[in-house]
């Protein structure tokens, strides 16, 4: 009498309404929210700590200590459209002990096992998942069960397949480059705005093999293998690269020398190389890097035209605080490890200025140092000599009518580096 009575108070908390026939309709974030609103499913949580994801659950028990706690969790990934449903597997939910027959996670499997075919054993998060294929399905990709800790667990699975060349060939834009990786199953690791560039790992035997990345500031991107192997796609990518397209000149990229081609079939300007080291092998995009002319000088007046020149000339990344920023050409490490450039340029937010710097023990950067100040000097007035109140440094300056930025522009060699400095001074 008292399991009767309970059948009728709560007929609400069964999660018997998830259906074989709602999982093979999701195909779509609208499509999952749909299925999990309509069936009274809440909100749970929106996680990005390491990708994108959508959590709903049955009547969520909130628990900041040892986690939010439900008898069915509903996940979407936003970014390859992967979801999943974990069922409360052999438990009672207040009181009422569901037989394994009446088990919602058993009877939506008995269904796929009867409508679907087997497929493969795909390993997911560390878990094997027993997968089949739909055809009534309107998602891409298998739907693959399995119990863990004593929840059953079905999943919408895309399987992992590497990139190919021709997936590398195809990527020119952010958009591209998201389109490739969720075909291939992918999963997002970090989206970081701040330093405009995306992390993506691939997933499939409990490890990250290959991670690929996308520089938001100037379009570059690349993988990275943890070993080399055969069976997938480096050995082949570079055969292929040699095989299509013409070699073009050894490139230093990010600490490293990578031999690089022209590949006619590439959709994205730039050049493709690769790099073999002792603990990563790598396929880059690399857009040669340029250095900065004396129009690009005479052409900055505010952060705006800053960005725009290091832009235009491809430069790295360095960092930015509150009161500047820094971008550089030619990394490498300095006697403590430190990343450092051959040549850099920073910007002054709070006062308005800004400076190049050179390394002179490195011949390329002396020899744009060079041009660049026989330029001035061919171009420019000779102002007057010059010191920063926190430097030392005299500062030979020069008037510039070119110039769009206020003051003047003044040069300095000394024994390990060199300067071009923007003076924001009140003219005489």
């Amino acid at each position: 009498m008292k399991r009767l009575l309970l059948l009728l108070i709560i007929p609400t908390l069964s999660y018997s309404q998830i259906t074989y026939e709602d999982i093979m309709s999701i195909n779509s974030e609208k499509t999952f929210k749909r299925v999990v609103i309509e069936n009274g499913f809440e909100f749970g949580s929106y996680d990005n700590e390491y990708g994108e994801f959508l959590n709903y659950g049955i009547d969520i028990t909130k628990d900041s200590i040892d986690g939010d706690r439900s008898v069915l969790w509903g996940r979407y990934n936003k970014f390859n459209g992967e979801f999943g449903f974990k069922f409360s597997y052999g438990r009672s939910l207040l009181g009422l002990e569901f037989n394994d027959d009446d088990n919602p996670y058993d009877l939506i499997i008995e269904k796929i096992k009867k409508n679907c075919k087997y497929y493969d054993i795909i390993e997911e998060d560390e878990l094997d998942f027993v997968c089949y294929s739909c055809s009534q399905s309107k998602y891409k990709g298998k739907i693959g069960f399995t119990k863990s800790d004593g929840s059953g667990i079905i999943k919408h699975i895309i399987p992992k397949k590497p990139i190919t060349f021709n997936d590398f060939m195809s990527i020119n834009s952010v958009k591209t480059f998201n389109k490739v990786l969720s075909k291939n199953g992918y999963d997002l690791l970090l989206n970081n705005d701040s330093i405009l560039v995306s992390f993506i790992r691939h997933i499939g035997y409990g490890e990250i093999l290959e991670m690929i990345t996308y520089n938001n500031f100037n379009g570059e991107f690349g993988i990275v293998f943890e070993e080399d192997d055969d069976e997938r796609s480096y050995t082949k990518m570079i055969d292929n690269i040699k095989s299509n397209c013409t070699f073009y000149d050894t490139i230093r990229s990010v600490g490293y020398d990578y031999v690089s081609y022209n590949c006619p079939q590439s959709t994205s300007e730039g050049k493709v190389g690769y790099t073999l080291n002792d603990d990563f092998s790598s396929i880059k995009h690399i857009v040669p890097k340029k250095p900065i002319t004396y129009k690009d000088i005479m052409s900055i007046n505010s952060v705006n035209t800053y960005n725009k020149v290091v832009m235009k000339n491809v430069y790295d990344f360095g960092y930015e605080n509150d009161t500047t920023i820094v971008y550089g050409i030619g990394l490498k490490k300095d006697s403590l490890g430190n990343n450092n450039y051959n040549e850099w340029i920073e910007y002054d937010k709070t006062d308005d200025w800004f400076r190049v710097r050179f390394d002179v023990d490195e011949g390329n950067s002396n020899d744009t140092y060079n041009i660049l100040i026989d330029e001035i000097k061919n171009n420019c007035t000779f102002y007057d000599t010059l010191k920063k109140d926190e430097w030392t440094y005299d500062y030979i300056s020069y008037d510039c009518s070119e110039s769009t930025y206020k003051g003047v522009i003044g040069y300095v060699i000394t024994d390990s580096i060199s300067y071009i400095t923007h003076h924001p001074i009140e003219k005489k």
